[in-house]
């Protein structure tokens, strides 16, 4: 371990952050706290400040630090399908926090995805690090807004749920419409034509059907009037 025991204590801060990705609907339901284990967001904000507290049982050659200050704030991204944490560490001592501010985050992170395993066990931990640092002979650092992954503000490619994307039409998928809707309209015109004939030829066959039936009549008629006339003897009387 680094000697520390002969630097001035002064004021200390850091602020790191880290990323989880997941299924829109599952920030969704970390909004709602609808979850069997119950609300997620606030137990990996308890998991992430005792984390906090922990890092020089976790990094063999970190420095025991007294914290005075430790906030975790959780960003939901619905449209993104992401979880942006950010944890924020103070001390008044002779060493940074930039681990412990990462360590909260990161733990905050991994509890995160212990409450939504059961149904979302595809979920990622992404980029955890630092934003911040202030006090110290080093002086101060700020990371760039501009390198914040471009993807946070993108419809999440969580492996479950990626977006159908549809681009513009070419004009060969559009003569190809017009050519399928110009061959149902020609089948549909033959169709009708096609009945038509068929109601034509029906009425054809009816027309003939009821003369052959009126012939037969009329010559059964007259048959009848032939078997009614009186029979006429050899001179002309009847008989």
């Amino acid at each position: 371990m680094v000697d520390v025991g002969g630097k001035p204590r002064t004021h200390r801060a850091a602020v790191a952050e880290a990323f989880v990705r997941m299924n829109p609907a599952m920030v969704r339901r970390l909004r709602l706290a609808d979850l069997d284990k119950g609300d997620a967001l606030a137990v990996a904000r308890i998991a992430g400040i005792s984390a906090s507290k922990k890092v020089a049982d976790l990094v063999p050659l970190a420095h025991p630090i007294s914290l005075s200050h430790v906030a975790l704030q959780f960003d939901l991204n619905e449209r993104a399908g992401m979880v942006r944490i950010e944890a924020s560490v103070e001390s008044d001592g002779p060493t940074g926090v930039e681990l412990e501010a990462m360590t909260s985050a990161s733990v905050a992170a991994l509890n995160l995805y212990d409450m939504i395993k059961k149904t979302e066990r595809g979920a990622t931990i992404e980029c955890v690090r630092l934003l911040l640092k202030t006090g110290g002979a080093s002086g101060d650092y700020r990371r760039s807004e501009q390198s914040r992954p471009s993807e946070y503000s993108q419809p999440s490619e969580h492996p479950d749920t990626k977006p159908t994307v549809r681009g513009p039409r070419s004009d060969e998928s559009k003569r190809g419409e017009a050519t399928n809707r110009g061959q149902a309209t020609k089948r549909g015109q033959a169709t009708k034509r096609g009945q038509a004939t068929k109601r034509g030829q029906a009425t054809k066959r009816g027309e003939a059907t009821k003369r052959g039936q009126a012939t037969k009549r009329g010559q059964a008629t007259q048959r009848g009037d032939a078997t009614k006339a009186p029979r006429r003897g050899t001179g002309g009387r009847p008989t």
